[in-house]
């Protein structure tokens, strides 16, 4: 099946921002002007009726087309705009994520994500946590060999890559126990050790356990670390699809566009095909109508693939396609 390159080129690059970079963190990190113009191309709401999305935008005074000083982002859009969902009393969770696109074609172009979570959704309850520690072999390495971008197999030199797994292999127990600890940080560098552990299969089980961690910045590390092993482990044995299905449920941008990757690998494997059709379906379809051009053309992708078709196809041929499937009716 042949893909466009294009689209590949520009999911690769979304995906490469979205895994490295923290919540908050803007595409370009290049641009020091912060009096340079940029536009707001496209809004996506999450989280409300479409019906009602036009009016929440109203309230909230944003539209497209706008032009905002870039380095001012923070203050004058994303900072009132979360005031402004905070002070409705509706919701329990909101985020507004910019990205911002330096060069290409979508050169000085903004894309607000707004995510918000309805007060009356129903929480999941959290299991108590304790305050936990890393072993400190471990918290030595990190904090002598790690960099901002994190333990990673691409931003580790080979010899570190080497180093980690005997930690991980050596302290495999107390870095399983560190992933229940209170601290964000902690689990998240725990996360990222046990991916390194000799027995992958190992790994992989260990970390879908974490894939739903109530912090996203971990979520996001955890997704990171699972990408290789479910490459490498593909064909060779059964995997849960549990995990990955609840996660694209998720209503922040950074958790749907990880899981989106991480079905689409799983989707190679043909008895997962149809429960990723049914479960993901619907999911998908709604992010291949965003406006940000990383969600749509990840979701694009994993739709064409799901359907076997030998080429892209519009929306409403995907969407046709798995009503048919499914024998459900896509509510947008």
């Amino acid at each position: 099946m042949k893909l466009q390159n294009a689209s590949r080129g520009l999911v690769m690059g979304m995906l490469a921002f979205l895994l490295a970079s923290p919540l908050g963190a803007f595409a370009a990190t290049s641009v020091t002007a912060g009096d340079l113009p940029t536009v707001i191309k496209g809004i996506d709401v999450v989280g409300v009726p479409a019906s009602q999305v036009g009016a929440l935008l109203q309230l909230l005074g944003l539209k497209e087309g706008m032009q905002v000083p870039y380095g001012r982002l923070k203050e004058a859009v994303v900072t009132p705009t979360e005031a402004k969902l905070e002070g409705t009393g509706r919701f329990r969770e909101v985020s507004v994520r910019p990205t911002t696109f330096i060069g290409g074609s979508e050169d000085g172009a903004t894309y607000l994500t707004i995510s918000v979570v309805d007060r009356s959704a129903q929480r999941a309850k959290a299991p108590p946590r304790a305050a936990g520690e890393l072993p400190s072999a471990v918290a030595s390495f990190f904090d002598e060999r790690v960099r901002g971008l994190g333990a990673f197999r691409d931003t580790l030199l080979p010899s570190d890559q080497d180093r980690l797994e005997d930690l991980a292999e050596r302290h495999a127990a107390a870095l399983e126990a560190a992933l229940d600890a209170s601290q964000p940080e902690i689990r998240s560098r725990a996360a990222q050790a046990i991916a390194f552990h000799p027995d992958s299969r190992l790994a992989r089980r260990r970390l879908e356990g974490a894939l739903l961690d109530p912090d996203a910045g971990v979520r996001r590390d955890v997704a990171r670390a699972l990408l290789p092993l479910v490459e490498r482990q593909i064909g060779r044995e059964p995997i849960a699809l549990e995990p990955y299905l609840a996660l694209i449920h998720f209503p922040q941008s950074a958790d749907r566009m990880n899981a989106a990757s991480l079905l689409l690998r799983l989707s190679r494997i043909p008895d997962d095909r149809t429960p990723i059709i049914r479960e993901a379906g619907a999911p998908l379809l709604a992010m291949a109508k965003m406006k940000h051009p990383g969600e749509r053309t990840l979701a694009l992708e994993a739709l064409q693939v799901l359907s076997q078709a030998p080429a892209p196809k519009s929306w409403d041929e995907y969407r046709s396609w798995w009503e048919k499937a499914t024998a459900k009716r896509f509510a947008e």
